[in-house]
């Protein structure tokens, strides 16, 4: 019990003291304001390094910057005197200085595609009601698109080809199809053996990949076939150990006399 109440202190102290350290700050509107402004922001060379000038900045109303943006309406040219240290000598510069500013729009009528048009008022795309057309089965209107939209959703086997409006299995499982010789089937992702190439009626043929093992196996034996030939010519090689072998059983057996009774 006591420890539930010393808790209960605890968290109302706590919060308690988090609100007295919350503040709340007003929206800063389309103005003008001093800003730091470098003299040079690549090379740092002239001095001074940084002065003040004032510069457009806030936000139009309650209408975010991605929409409206605060803008200089009218600006001024100052000349200010620089030192530039790497010639160490003095020099003008020519800065800019906002007097008024004023809200315009982000972005403007090319980011339109060919079914809006631009809404100054707005300060964006609009969807033109007289480009609105027909959709294709599966593909719906969407306003804010301007364009035809599929609204079809796929299982997890499979993705959403947006062009078609259609699902089709994911790559990997035409990769695992393949890696086990077999066919894909569209409907659920899995694999298949055609009854063209069914056990039953292919029960005698190899695999392909045991086919060419043969292969090289016979040309392996080719080759030393042609290789102990040449060396039978030079008498030498198993060959030709293998013919002088029996040569010599065939002289041993006719020198052997049968035995008289």
């Amino acid at each position: 019990m006591n420890v539930s109440i010393s808790l209960l202190l605890f968290v109302l102290i706590f919060s308690k003291l988090s609100t007295e350290d919350v503040i709340s700050l007003p929206n800063e509107e389309c103005d003008i304001r001093p800003m730091l402004i470098n003299t040079d922001a690549l090379n740092y060379k002239y001095y001074p390094l940084v002065v003040s000038l004032y510069r457009c900045s806030g936000v139009c109303k309650k209408e975010k910057p991605s929409f409206r943006k605060c803008v200089s309406a009218v600006s001024t040219d100052i000349q200010l005197h620089v030192f530039n240290e790497l010639l160490e000598r003095n020099e003008t510069l020519a800065l800019k200085n906002h007097t008024s500013c004023q809200c315009q729009c982000a972005y403007n009528s090319s980011a339109c595609t060919k079914y809006q048009k631009w809404d100054a008022e707005k300060c964006k795309c609009v969807c033109d009601r007289s480009q609105q057309r027909k959709c294709d089965d599966g593909f719906v209107w969407n306003p804010n698109l301007c364009a035809c939209e599929c609204i079809t959703e796929c299982e997890s086997k499979k993705y959403l080809n947006r062009s078609t409006c259609t699902c089709a299995c994911k790559s990997r499982f035409y990769e695992r199809c393949n890696r086990n010789e077999k066919l894909l089937q569209e409907s659920d992702c899995s694999c298949y053996l055609p009854k063209s190439y069914s056990q039953k009626e292919n029960c005698g043929m190899l695999p392909m990949k045991w086919i060419i093992v043969a292969i090289m196996i016979c040309f392996f034996c080719l080759l030393v076939l042609f290789f102990d030939c040449l060396i039978y010519s030079r008498k030498s090689g198993c060959l030709r150990q293998t013919i002088n072998y029996f040569q010599k059983n065939k002289t041993s057996l006719a020198e052997i006399k049968p035995i008289n009774r």
